[in-house]
Parts: C-alpha cells; structure tokens; sequence
C-alpha cells in the first residue's frame, strides 16, 4: 500500500469519506508516480508522522494524470501526442473532485502552497475508489 497524507484543510477527510474529494494532487515525482501506478492501493492519511494522525480511509487507484498550472488554466499531459492540452471540461472536474467549489479557491491554496514555482512544476493528479472495510 502507499500512503498519501493531507493535513493543510480540516475540512478534507469529511470530504474524503463523502466522497466529495476523490484525488489529491503532488508535485511529479517520477519514482513516486511509478510506484503508485504499479502498487494501485492507497491508504490516506490525516498528519500523518503526528500525534493528529489517523487513517481516514483505504482506496483504490482510478487514474493517474500529470498536469502543468498556468496562468489561463491547468494543462494535462496527453500521453499520446506527447504535449500538454487545455480541456475546460476536464479542469472543471479536477477542481471540483479536489474539494473546491471555485478556481478562485482552488488556485489561492496551490499559490499559497507552492508560490511562484507553482507555474514552473508539474503535478500529479491521483484518484481513487474509496474500499470498504470488512
């Protein structure tokens, strides 16, 4: 299993169990990337490594997409032509199955997390299924 651990909004693992927040989204890793698309089953995380930590769930890999910010929009790698593509279709979806209800939002916490890099990475979109215990 690979542990993905959230811990900047409270509101995330009600989200999470929900089912209104089904992807997170990482700075590219190549190892990282490999790892979670060979190994496909996830357990999140609450602070992990804290004395808040707990297990919020486990979950399923659904896909796995890697994305470029820029400033008119998200841009997503499109494996097949070996380019980056603008879809508004599929940036609204990424945004709302982040947890956000706007772009607004949704760009203010990237900025606030990654500042002017933010334009300058790529990231991974990782979603899953959440799996019942028991």
């Amino acid at each position: 299993m690979v542990a993905i651990s959230f811990s900047k909004r409270e509101n995330f693992p009600d989200l999470i169990r929900q089912g209104r927040k089904d992807q997170t989204i990482r700075p590219y890793n190549e190892r990282r990337f490999e790892q979670i698309n060979r190994i496909k089953k996830l357990q999140l995380y609450w602070k992990q490594r804290t004395k808040e930590c707990y297990k919020i769930a486990d979950a399923e890999l659904t896909e796995i997409l890697i994305i470029r910010f820029e400033l008119s929009g998200i841009y997503i790698w499109n494996e097949k032509i070996k380019y980056y593509e603008r879809d508004w279709d599929k940036e609204k979806e990424i945004i709302k199955r982040d947890g956000f209800d706007n772009k607004l939002d949704f760009y203010r916490c990237f900025e606030n997390l990654y500042g002017n890099r933010l334009y300058d990475m790529e990231f991974m979109v990782i979603r899953w299924r959440l799996v019942k215990n028991g």
